[in-house]
């Protein structure tokens, strides 16, 4: 199977020096597989851009993966996007919620139609401490706004019916500073570890545990 992942600075792996980021803990559990059992798994393409909102997605989306798309192959694509949508700056949101979920209604139609299966990630919570607070970039984030695009992502899952990871929960199933970068938004390595065992469970719903490291190391 080809996994496309795309998204934003949480997608390509900002703050995670240990490991480079969700998608990459991915792409060598794959490695590790590979040599240990032979199994060619998961070939893992990470696609994000620190910045990218559903708007620069619009413009890359179909290129990007035409360039690397295998038809003969199951090809599923994880769009990861609303850290920089569900921003705040001046008065306003980086790109308002009605057009964030126009924009991945129409990634959904497009991917299908190019044969791919799709996943939605929801966005992760703010910490407490940079909730509500303007940053140094002069935007804001909040735990408030982040339910309302979740709330509308849940929604798409639905009436378009496809898969939704819940990384928000997850993060909330965990002490809160444990899992955020010191701007208290970004994931740091034990987030990002988090999310990629998220990933994994998903998509080997019968394996137990990983044959590769996914969390700091020891």
């Amino acid at each position: 199977m080809d996994l496309y992942c795309f998204g934003d600075s949480f997608t390509l792996g900002e703050y995670d020096a240990e490991r480079g980021g969700w998608v990459d803990r991915l792409k060598t559990e794959g490695m590790a597989r590979f040599l240990s059992e032979g199994d060619p798994g998961v070939c893992v393409f990470n696609l994000g851009i620190g910045g990218d909102t559903t708007q620069g997605m619009r413009t890359r989306l179909k290129a990007e993966l035409l360039t690397r798309l295998d038809k003969s192959a199951r090809s599923l694509v994880i769009l990861a996007f609303g850290a920089v949508d569900a921003a705040e700056g001046d008065g306003r949101f980086v790109v308002p919620l009605e057009e964030y979920v126009e924009n991945l209604s129409w990634a959904v139609d497009e991917l299908r139609l190019l044969g791919c299966e799709v996943w939605l990630v929801n966005l992760t919570p703010v910490a407490p401490g940079a909730d509500g607070i303007r940053n140094p970039s002069g935007r804001v984030r909040s735990n408030a706004v982040v339910a309302q695009y979740n709330d509308a992502l849940a929604a798409l899952s639905v009436r378009k019916s496809v898969g939704l990871l819940d990384v928000h929960g997850a993060f909330r199933g965990h002490e809160p500073t444990s899992m955020f970068a010191p701007d208290g938004v970004h994931p740091n390595p034990v987030g990002h570890a988090l999310i990629a065992e998220l990933v994994q469970k998903r998509l080997f719903p019968g394996r137990i545990g990983s044959r590769a490291p996914v969390g700091p190391p020891p």
